[in-house]
């Protein structure tokens, strides 16, 4: 198996092509004692698990560790690296309980990977997906009321709604 679970070769299997075998040989494979768990993990699983800890560190009522952020940030860039086609397909289906969430991780996973793309050296992309996780977080409630429709505003609500710009420098 390579890294990603694909299967390169039947157990039982002949090699008599000398070209093959030295692919196979050049290639990244499945190995058992591997130092990390999450590597061993289909980058579809860890996309949904780094998106279910970017919500609960998101979490309206919670202190915000920067630190935190930063971490899942790094981890993002990573698999976005590694794993482009999974983040680009799933970033809009992550079970997020947000639409602010939701388009915060997609404006990462999609800056990540132009900014790959551009040829961006890795700490201007880790710093671009970092900025793109930490977007709006102090409007995040406010982003998904007017994703419902925001009916029923208080004027002071609609007020807040005009002015938050100002909110992130509170975080």
């Amino acid at each position: 198996f390579t890294v990603n679970g694909v299967l390169v070769l039947q157990r039982g299997s002949r090699l008599d092509d000398p070209v093959r075998m030295a692919r196979l040989a050049d290639m990244s494979l499945y190995r058992l004692d591997r130092d990390s768990a999450a590597a061993m993990r289909a980058p579809a699983e860890q996309l949904i698990d780094l998106a279910g800890r970017y919500a609960n560190v998101t979490a309206t009522g919670r202190r915000l560790d920067p630190g935190l952020l930063m971490t899942l940030a790094d981890e993002l860039c990573r698999l976005t690296s590694e794993h482009p086609a999974v983040c680009l397909g799933m970033a809009r289906h992550l079970p997020l309980g947000s639409q602010a969430r939701g388009h915060a991780l997609f404006a990462a996973v999609l800056g990540g990977r132009v900014a790959q793309d551009m040829g961006l050296e890795d700490q201007a992309r880790r710093t671009l997906v970092r900025a793109a996780l930490s977007m709006n977080l102090s409007s995040f409630s406010r982003q998904d009321e007017l994703e419902r429709g925001g009916r029923g505003r208080s004027r002071e609500r609609g007020e807040g709604l005009v002015g938050h710009r100002w909110g992130p420098a509170d975080i």
